[in-house]
């Protein structure tokens, strides 16, 4: 069981477990689908996969290894990584079991994590600022919170996808860049009229044995009801939030994001970072 609150060790997780169902059929794992180039230690330019540059800043916010958590079948992405050794960078991967949403899938590396500090996105999802989880890295450590959310401005459309956010007492002066407590997670909702959601997170072994001990609950439900709908992290956050733990956005006002499972911001994607 973990125990510490106060880790000085930081683990990024990827969670790779699913279908892309709205891109199919595609020839390669969406993780890995090239966005742009990269150049090599040797100098010549190759394409990028999309879910490096979420390692990238992974790697810029100092951690110390990430852990890739794989849909089984889904091989060609440690085919593609290996080690990290060429990205200098410490990768390992497991198998995820329980096909219940992405909290089991982050699950899988509880065993894994020794009380560790985490940072969690999307590898289907590019963000600007590029420090963005430097940020909430840095936010965590100054607040007491358990959880550090990094929350970026939506638009309408994105805004039926995605886990909107309502802050606590309805604060604006979160915008001078200062974390403020965040009262609950709207999961989804086509009418919210919230435009804000979170994208990112940092969190501290504490959320993370919350997580574990909610699955652990959760799961004996989803084996024997399997028409249940599927869990989100934002599910579990709203229920540590009920629970008592202190659950905190760092607000990027100017912050952007593209997720590239959606047909129409792949495309996006491609025409931004074609050249770069």
């Amino acid at each position: 069981m973990m125990t510490s609150a106060n880790s000085d060790a930081w683990v990024g997780l990827l969670p790779a477990g699913g279908s892309a169902t709205r891109l199919q059929p595609l020839p390669c794992s969406k993780e890995i689908l090239p966005i742009g180039f990269h150049t090599a230690a040797n100098g010549r330019r190759h394409p990028k996969a999309v879910s490096h540059y979420l390692l990238e800043q992974y790697q810029q916010a100092g951690v110390s290894k990430t852990l890739i958590i794989l849909k089984p079948g889904k091989w060609d992405i440690p085919a593609y990584y290996k080690s990290g050794e060429w990205l200098g960078l410490d990768l390992a991967y497991l198998i995820m079991s329980d096909p219940y949403g992405t909290p089991y899938t982050l699950d899988c590396a509880y065993p894994f994590l020794g009380g560790a500090n985490v940072l969690l996105g999307f590898p289907d999802i590019l963000l600007h600022p590029a420090d963005a989880f430097v940020q909430i890295r840095q936010r965590l450590g100054n607040t007491g919170a358990d959880v550090m959310l990094g929350v970026f401005p939506v638009d309408a459309a994105q805004a039926s996808r995605v886990d909107l956010v309502a802050w606590d007492n309805h604060r604006d002066s979160r915008r001078d860049g200062n974390a403020q407590p965040i009262q609950q997670l709207v999961i989804k909702s086509p009418n919210s009229p919230l435009r804000e959601s979170w994208i990112i997170a940092a969190w501290r072994p504490t959320f993370t044995q919350f997580m574990h001990e909610f699955l652990a609950s959760d799961r004996p439900h989803r084996r024997t009801q399997p028409e249940l709908p599927e869990l989100y992290v934002g599910d579990v956050i709203q229920a540590a939030i009920a629970a008592g733990l202190q659950v905190q956005g760092h607000y990027f006002e100017s912050g952007e994001f593209l997720d590239v499972g959606v047909p129409g911001a792949l495309a996006a994607a491609y025409q931004r970072f074609g050249e770069a």
